[in-house]
């Protein structure tokens, strides 16, 4: 006896995100160069799009034209010439140096500032006097 035929699966629909395609004199398909995290060498990047809100800085993604590889870099590291992009990796080594610095100082407040509550005080206070006895 032959099969009946079988009903097509409906797939979900994907919401696609909308992307930023120009930022900062920036668009996409543009050609630059980038020195990528850990190379010393600038690659010939094409821009694909934009990431205005990145926690640290504002960020492009590009793919390197040479590996088809797809990376996310800050977008004050890309730059028209080679030369220009590796004194902009420079730049960028130092702020975010500061920027990581800075970062860790705040969390040892933040982190001291839960940790110095009243009760945990009482309680430590409690613990010393028990041990001193």
């Amino acid at each position: 006896m032959p099969r009946g035929k079988k009903k097509k699966k409906e797939e979900p629909k994907i919401e696609k995100i909308p992307r930023l395609t120009e930022y900062k004199g920036w668009k996409a398909g543009d050609r630059c160069y980038a020195v990528f995290a850990g190379d010393t060498k600038p690659s010939l990047c094409d821009v694909l799009h934009f990431h205005p809100d990145d926690s640290i800085a504002p960020a492009v993604s590009v793919t390197d034209v040479v590996s088809g590889k797809y990376r996310v870099v800050p977008l004050k590291t890309i730059s028209d010439t080679q030369k220009e992009a590796k004194s902009l990796k420079i730049k960028w080594d130092k702020y975010f140096k500061s920027w990581k610095k800075k970062r860790e100082k705040e969390e040892k407040l933040a982190r001291q500032a839960n940790s110095s509550s009243p009760e945990d005080l009482n309680s430590n206070n409690k613990k010393r006097k028990s041990k001193a006895d």
